[in-house]
């Protein structure tokens, strides 16, 4: 096992131990396509509901769509309460969002309703959180990047 490898193995039984969920920190996994980003972070997810917590495993574009259409319902608040029972929020592939202002405010108030309360999980194919582009300067809070899956 490389040394890369021993470092991811160890930050995601970090994870797992559920301590991020008391701070309210934030993780995300950057990296090329096939690294196993949505694979460590789902066995994180797993380990967690063991744990006796509530977590939420969702592709970033349904949750996204979901949201818009309670906003469009003027449900938004309601969806989001709803959002607001899972101790974290697994959002799986965010690189495809961003297709629109709307989304990108849809996902931004989601998390902005989370700052500093409860955790979002976030796996990318963008290599850096300036791929995110504009959706990164408005991120409530810089995010720690706890579960790197970068290879290259």
């Amino acid at each position: 096992m490389t040394l890369f490898a021993r470092r991811r193995q160890f930050r995601l039984q970090e994870l797992a131990t559920g301590a991020f969920l008391e701070t309210a920190t934030n993780v995300l996994a950057f990296g090329l396509p096939g690294v196993g980003k949505s694979h460590g972070l789902c066995a994180v997810g797993h380990a967690l509901v063991e744990a006796g917590h509530s977590v939420l495993f969702t592709p970033a574009y349904a949750l996204v769509q979901e949201l818009l259409s309670a906003k469009r319902d003027l449900q938004l608040p309601r969806a989001l309460r709803k959002l607001d029972l899972f101790e974290v929020i697994l959002l799986d592939d965010l690189r495809y969002v961003q297709q629109s202002p709307d989304e990108a405010e849809v996902l931004f108030t989601l998390l902005a309703e989370r700052y500093e309360r409860r955790s979002v999980m976030v796996t990318s194919n963008l290599v850096s959180v300036s791929g995110i582009g504009s959706f990164a300067t408005r991120w409530p809070r810089r995010p720690r990047s706890i579960a790197s899956s970068t290879t290259r």
